[in-house]
């Protein structure tokens, strides 16, 4: 129904030269948005001269309807003229207490169409007259002879003789008897008197809704406010092969007219339960992030989401129609059918199934993507083009590939390799724990490099580098801080920064080798280089030493309570002349220096072991130049420090351990060798 309001005119048709008039097709409102009242059809009515034969309660009845529906109603019956009587012909009497006469055919009119388009769950406009409850075999009416003749009168107060007069000709129509010999009408079931079209009629007091699943009782305006007997309902149950009882409750009797009791039910379906999905992972793509300042750093844009392998990424709960209901007549009602959402798997990912779930897991570590119903999982990001504002700084735990370039003040980080094309620009930060692969160049003072695995760039200039493997460069180190713990080999053969294979003005700390073809130029910018640096290793070492020495500290404590030496090959021949209470003292000491000496004894094997390693480390650190050093270049390892103040040809410079020198060779590993 719609909300807007129906309106249009009226149109008004008189049939029969006054016999009736009839609203062949009204509104609700009028086309000026009125509201169509019954005061209005009277207007009507009157300025079309019928004035006789009005059936205000039918007129009522019709405008609420309409109004309720809020739409046009069509063929309303609302005025019919008196029909005359000629002496001695049947005239039909209701021999039933009602309200109602035959020749009330513009109310009968209004009652047959409430009841032939009557809802019980939703209707509740009273009819134009109350209705008669006929119990099967009651006698509804009986023809009679009138008396005298009778003018009628037509709808516009005209008269109509007599002798135009026709007897009443009414047939026995649904659950009506008529017996010619008594002419009398008798009812068949249990139900409501309805009169249409000179046919007697009796309906089911019950009514059954749409779904099949209620019977109702109508409880309409009527002047016996009784009910079916219970011998009456049982026959209606049995002839109608209705499944479930049939029964009036105490609060059913005290409904007003119009409200329809429910007197019988179904077995209703189960609920149905309509699919639905768990996100297990968060896709947050934004335009930036808010800082506590309440600014927005664009850089910070959340377009991808790494996950592990073997992840749970979503729960599907799958749809599950309810059991079958049964309708009245037990016929079987299906549940409702429940919705589905699509959930499939795609690369990278695999499904597990149950009866109410569907899982979906990640293969292996990677970045998820969710597109049209499809869960993705990619070993890497692959990025078109620049990290740049449209990309936002990335953040994963898988590969990442860059074709472009990282522009300044973006960063990069990833739990595995990380590979860019073109070059990372300043005020940047990279971040890796696999192997970083920059064929372009690094620069920039504020850029910084921390690199899990191994590194390999062009050129570095003036960043900061931390690298737990080894550093590749193809051409140059300049004005740099690095720190490798590895190996860090620079390519090239030339002094010029402009051509290959140099390392100017850097601070660098290795802990293996370092390889490259000419240190310095002729600007004289100093390098430094710390050769077999590696603080983890020292902390550990420093760390054994001190807890070692603890050890030592705690055992000579034990030794200074006494006023003789625990430690001593006699101490046992003296404990033999002690007090009990001091050589329970003594005992107590001893046996905690001996469990003090098997702790010391391991930490020292431990403590060896990485002085060994050390010592390994120190004996494969080297500073190998192949073509030349210009000074200045300064030397340390170990406390040691070398300084090279001059030009020098092809060296080699280590950490001598039996000297515990910087010492110089002309042997010369190679680059690339």
């Amino acid at each position: 129904m719609s909300n807007e309001p129906s309106t249009g005119e009226i149109e008004l048709e008189v049939i029969g030269n006054g016999i009736s008039a009839i609203l062949k097709r009204f509104y609700p409102f009028q086309p000026d948005g009125t509201p169509v009242t019954k005061e209005t059809i009277l207007e009507l009515l009157s300025s079309n001269s019928i004035i006789s034969g009005i059936d205000e309660k039918a007129i009522e009845y019709f405008v609420a309807v309409a109004s309720a529906r809020n739409e046009p109603l069509m063929d309303c019956l609302v005025a019919v003229s008196t029909p005359p009587r000629r002496k001695a012909t049947p005239r039909l009497h209701f021999e039933i207490p009602t309200d109602l006469k035959p020749e009330d055919k513009a109310a009968w009119h209004a009652i047959y169409r409430g009841l032939h388009e009557f809802d019980p769950e939703s209707d509740s406009i009273l009819y134009p007259g109350k209705m008669v409850l006929i119990h099967e075999n009651q006698r509804i009416g009986i023809y009679r002879q009138v008396p005298e003749n009778e003018d009628g009168t037509n709808i516009f107060g005209g008269r109509i003789p007599s002798l135009r007069a026709h007897p009443d000709e009414f047939k026995a129509g649904t659950n009506v008897h008529f017996d010619d010999r008594t002419g009398t009408f008798t009812s068949g079931i249990c139900g409501y008197l309805l009169l249409y079209e000179n046919s007697l009629q009796v309906i089911d007091a019950f009514a059954v809704s749409k779904d099949r699943m209620k019977l109702f009782f109508l409880n309409l305006p009527r002047v016996n406010m009784d009910i079916p007997t219970q011998q009456e309902i049982e026959r209606y149950h049995q002839k109608n092969n209705i499944m479930f009882d049939i029964g009036f409750k105490e609060e059913h009797l005290e409904m007003k007219p119009m409200q329809h009791p429910v007197v019988c039910e179904g077995k209703l379906p189960g609920e149905s339960t309509d699919a639905s999905i768990e996100e297990k992972f968060t896709i947050d793509k934004t335009i930036g992030t808010m800082d506590e300042q309440g600014k927005i750093d664009f850089k910070e844009r959340n377009l991808y989401t790494s996950v592990d392998s073997d992840e749970l990424l979503a729960i599907k709960k799958l749809p599950i129609r309810g059991k079958p209901g049964l309708d009245i007549f037990g016929k079987e009602v299906l549940a409702k059918m429940p919705k589905d959402v699509v959930l499939r798997n795609g690369p990278g990912t695999k499904v597990e199934k149950s009866v109410e779930e569907m899982r979906i897991y990640s293969f292996e570590e990677g970045i998820v993507e969710y597109n049209h119903g499809i869960i993705s999982v990619f070993p890497k990001i692959i990025i078109m083009g620049d990290v740049c504002y449209e990309t936002g700084n990335i953040e994963s735990r898988a590969n990442v590939e860059i074709s472009g370039n990282v522009l300044a003040g973006f960063n990069v980080k990833s739990d595995k390799n990380v590979f860019i094309k073109g070059n990372v620009e300043d005020h940047c930060v990279i971040e890796t724990g696999g192997d970083l692969t920059v064929i372009g160049g690094i620069t920039g003072e504020s850029t910084k490099i921390i690199c899990q695995g191994a590194m390999t760039a062009k050129y570095i200039e003036s960043c900061s580098v931390v690298c737990q493997n080894q550093i590749t460069v193809q051409r140059f180190i300049r004005g740099a801080k690095i720190d490798c713990r590895h190996n860090i080999v620079v390519f090239g053969h030339s002094v010029n920064l402009n051509e290959r294979g140099a390392i100017v003005d850097a601070d660098i700390k290795v802990t293996k080798k370092l390889l490259v073809p000419v240190i310095g130029s002729d600007a004289g910018l100093k390098t430094v280089i710390n050769l077999a640096h590696d603080e983890q290793l020292q902390r550990k070492i420093d760390q054994q030493v001190e807890a070692c020495g603890k050890l030592e500290s705690v055992m000579q404590e034990l030794n200074d309570q006494f006023t003789f030496d625990i430690t001593s090959p006699t101490i046992y021949d003296e404990m033999q002349s002690m007090t009990n209470d001091l050589k329970e003292k003594v005992i107590k000491a001893l046996r905690e220096k001996n469990q003090l000496e098997k702790k010391l004894e391991m930490m020292q094997k431990i403590l060896e072991k990485e002085m060994k390693n050390k010592e390994e480390m120190i004996k494969g650190s080297s500073v190998d130049i192949s073509i030349k050093v210009i000074p200045d270049l300064i030397i340390r390892a170990e406390g040691m420090q070398r300084t090279i103040d001059k030009y020098m040809g092809p060296s080699k410079f280590y950490l001598d351990l039996e000297t515990h020198l910087i010492e110089k060779s002309v042997v010369v590993e190679k680059p690339g060798v």
